[in-house]
């Protein structure tokens, strides 16, 4: 499904007219939760994003495409025509380089280890930044691995990037209904679906599959990375619930 698709089924589901109900928003952030929780392939990064910086500042705005997990940073430097690199450690929190340089000041030949300053993953409109140590003498180039946002879907056309789009029906739908269910419940017909219940049924078997039914996300993923199959894990639907903009 595509984006005008996916909204077209949602609003076959939520027939209220009372309010207005910024599906196109909503399905968005149902698409970030979802990559929040989940390690997704299409997000990771296999080139790098390049990152100067320099002995002004110990941090520095990550890129705008960072959603979370920095997994590798390499400095590169180049030798007459040779273009060198290595690898740079990242350490857990932003604490570990306080605690080794409390004033940020120490300069030395190169940046040696490196920090995010955020806990949990950024959504739109938010920015990370990445702390370093210690302060390069000359200014340095980064190269950054990580998780990338998905792209943000506008126009009816337009397919998520995150995973494949027969996900939006089965994932991104039930999860759009989970968060902004109480907005959503008097709109919904009498029967099964109106039920908050019925709807986190639905989310769990778009993620997990069912017996004799179609494969889910999380099989998916794992069939991706030629690994076993998940049973159970943790609720992907209880803490991210109803944080995002202020709506429900």
């Amino acid at each position: 499904m595509n984006f005008g698709e996916t909204e077209k089924y949602l609003r076959s589901i939520v027939r209220d007219h009372t309010i207005p109900l910024d599906f196109k928003r909503q399905i968005n952030v149902a698409i970030f939760e979802v990559a929040s929780n989940f390690e997704l392939p299409n997000l990771k990064l296999a080139v790098p994003v390049p990152l100067s910086v320099d002995k002004s500042t110990w941090l520095w705005q990550m890129p705008d495409s960072f959603h979370k997990k920095l997994f590798e940073v390499r400095r590169v430097h180049q030798d007459g025509e040779r273009q060198h690199w290595r690898y740079v450690e990242i350490r857990d929190h932003i604490e570990d380089l306080n605690l080794i340089d409390p004033a940020h000041q120490r300069v030395e030949d190169h940046v040696t280890q490196v920090a995010v300053d955020d806990y949990g993953d950024v959504t739109v409109g938010q920015r990370a930044s990445l702390g370093i140590y210690p302060l390069p003498w000359r200014q340095e180039l980064l190269q950054l691995f990580f998780y990338r946002k998905p792209t943000y879907l506008m126009k009816p056309g337009d397919f998520c990037d995150a995973f494949p789009a027969e996900f939006m029906r089965t994932v991104v739908v039930p999860k759009c209904l989970i968060m902004n269910f109480e907005n959503y419940t008097d709109g919904i017909e009498d029967g099964p679906m109106k039920s908050l219940q019925y709807w986190e049924g639905r989310y769990n078997v778009g993620l997990y599959g069912e017996r004799m039914g179609d494969i889910g996300l999380v099989n998916y993923l794992a069939k991706r990375r030629g690994g076993s199959r998940r049973h159970g894990g943790r609720d992907p639907i209880g803490p991210g619930r109803g944080y995002f903009g202020g709506y429900r």
